[in-house]
């Protein structure tokens, strides 16, 4: 299930940027050798510097990571529209790895892209 909502805010959240809950599909790598298989993950929330993904998948903080999140989108036929981001680890706790973003673009017609991602772990 896709939901969109704000979470609420409290006097002792110190982010700058507000975060919005989203529950979405995501693929996310390492760009390492070592990490370079791509997995799968949901994300918890997003802002428009960073996410939270909820996966059994462990990257140590620092890992530069690839992510492709599927984005809810039905328009005109013209294909699955993914969200394309790179960014930093910059924690890592239980299930959940928070990235901050340094990159993204969104991409229609998106299929292309998914015939060229091989080698996806569970």
């Amino acid at each position: 299930m896709r939901a969109f909502y704000v979470m609420s805010m409290n006097g002792h959240d110190r982010r700058a940027n507000r975060r919005y809950v989203v529950n979405l599909p995501i693929r996310f790598r390492g760009t390492t050798s070592a990490t370079g298989r791509w997995t799968y993950g949901i994300s918890h929330d997003m802002s428009s510097i960073g996410l939270c993904i909820v996966s059994q998948k462990r990257l140590p903080a620092g890992a530069h990571v690839e992510l492709i999140i599927d984005w809810p989108y039905q328009g005109d036929g013209a294909g699955r529209v993914d969200l394309e981001a790179t960014g930093f680890v910059v924690r890592n706790e239980d299930d959940r790895l928070a990235v901050r973003l340094t990159s993204h673009q969104f991409r229609i017609g998106a299929a292309r892209r998914e015939r060229q991602i091989t080698g996806v772990a569970s």
